[in-house]
This record gives structure tokens, sequence and C-alpha cells, in this order.
């Protein structure tokens, strides 16, 4: 065995999609992360409990990250974000920022819509209530969406904070 570069990228077109939770969203964590993205081909990623404050898009590098947090007043523990190819920025349609935990953003690159979702599902430790909301917000979120629409969910899952 080799130890040549393994380069998996097809001479296909294929959209790269990734899903990541990472611990913090400052600094260096945001090149890193974005330059891991890109290394990997990946132009869709939908990132959890990066811990920023408030809801919103901005752009880092060739790259656009929409976001959704806790109120600017309240302690940051969670937090979700679709970070997206510059290439996707004319395809934007729509965002609702759901909550802290749930974040949506529609997109039509051709003539199908596809809606991102970015979630951060409470962990086991939690109460059964936070669960149960969770999935209550997450179904009605799914229900808004047209039948004849894609959907693709980014949920991180995790047993214990």
């Amino acid at each position: 065995m080799t130890k040549e570069k393994l380069n998996w990228k097809p001479k296909r077109n294929i959209t790269g999609v990734a899903c990541w939770n990472v611990t913090s969203w400052k600094g260096k964590v945001q090149d890193i992360i974005i330059s891991e993205t890109e290394k990997h081909s990946m132009d869709i990623c939908g990132i959890s409990k990066k811990k920023w404050k408030g809801q919103g898009t901005c752009k880092h590098r060739k790259h656009i990250i929409i976001y959704s947090g806790k109120a600017k007043h309240e302690r940051t523990q969670s937090g979700v974000c679709i970070l997206l190819h510059e290439k996707y920025a004319p395809s934007i349609e729509d965002r609702e920022y759901i909550n802290d935990i749930l974040l949506r953003t529609s997109l039509k690159p051709n003539h199908t819509t596809i809606h991102l979702i970015s979630t951060y599902a409470p962990d086991i430790s939690k109460p059964v209530e936070d669960s149960e909301k969770f999935y209550r917000e997450l179904r009605t979120s799914v229900d808004k969406i047209s039948n004849s629409h894609k959907i693709a969910v980014f949920m991180a899952i995790s047993m214990l904070e």
C-alpha cells in the first residue's frame, strides 16, 4: 500500500455536504472549519453548538454563514449555522431563524427548491419535555415545506453535555 494522497473528488458534478459539531466559532477555529470544508470539497455544512449570539448572515472568505443563536443578553451554550460556498448566494430564497438549535435556509439552485435545516437535538440528560418541544418545532418547520421540495437535515445528536 502506498502513501499516495487519496483524492475522492469525482469527475461528476457533486455537491459535498457535511455536518459538524463544534465547541466554539471564534478566532482560528472559524478558519480551520472553513479550510477543512474547502479541503474536502464540502460546499454546504450544517454546524451546531457554535455559541454565537443573535441571528443573521455574514461572509467569511468564500463562504456565507447563516446563523441562529441565543439572544444577545443570554449566556450562550448553543447555536446553529449553515455554511454555504459563495456560489450559492444567488440561490438563497429564504431563512427561518426558529431558535438557537433550529435554523432553516431555502435554496433554489436550479428548478428545485432545497430546504437546509441545521439543528442540535437536546442531549439525553435534558428533561423529556425539552426533547418533545424540539421535535414538535422540527416537525412544524418541516410541515411548512411543500411536498415537491427537497429537504436536507443536518442534525447533531449528543449523548451528554
